[in-house]
């Protein structure tokens, strides 16, 4: 190990059994070992407390990066998933959570409504130079880019007014700590 990672190991080691509850949000896809995490976290939670995380469903559609996503992949336009992107699955969360040995693991899937006043509006949140989609349409041509806003103004639903409304969903699981 290198030095440097010694000395954070030490400098931040939290004491076992030392909380009641241990939660990531939206983070989880993003750690190279998930299960390395999850014992981690059910580690230093004690006994009885719970161990929770939520993620953005990204293999079933349910980011709200999703519409931008599809058109990129029709288009044949790559970018960087994160490094454990099935972790986000339902099923996969389960098996980490019976993997840590927690208990009374309970699976959830949150919905959440999205809505934007127009093309415009869309465009702006999602071309924003953060996050995989983001950084890949940053890069892009400005033809390339043109392309993209024609194809995604075809496929985008849009109400009357102009507005673009669609769902994301993310699956949330929680398990308790016993030992």
């Amino acid at each position: 190990m290198h030095n440097s990672a010694r000395v954070m190991r030490r400098r931040y080691h939290l004491a076992d059994n030392a909380f009641e509850v241990a939660a990531m949000a939206l983070v989880i896809t993003f750690i190279p070992d998930p299960a390395k995490a999850i014992a981690e976290m059910a580690r230093v939670v004690r006994s009885g407390g719970w161990v929770g995380t939520y993620m953005w469903d990204t293999t079933n559609g349910g980011s709200p990066t999703e519409p931008m996503s599809a058109a990129m992949r029709t288009m044949g336009i790559a970018y960087v998933t994160a490094p454990s992107h099935a972790a986000s699955r339902q099923d996969s969360m389960r098996a980490l959570w019976e993997h840590a040995e927690l208990t009374s693991i309970d699976m959830r899937v949150i919905r959440i409504p999205i809505t934007y006043a127009n093309f415009d509006d869309f465009w702006e949140a999602q071309s924003v130079p953060i996050g995989p989609t983001g950084q890949a349409i940053r890069d892009m041509a400005p033809s390339a880019k043109e392309q993209l806003r024609d194809l995604l103004r075809e496929r985008l639903p849009t109400d009357p007014q102009g507005r673009i409304s669609y769902s994301a969903h993310a699956n949330a699981v929680k398990g308790q700590v016993r030992r």
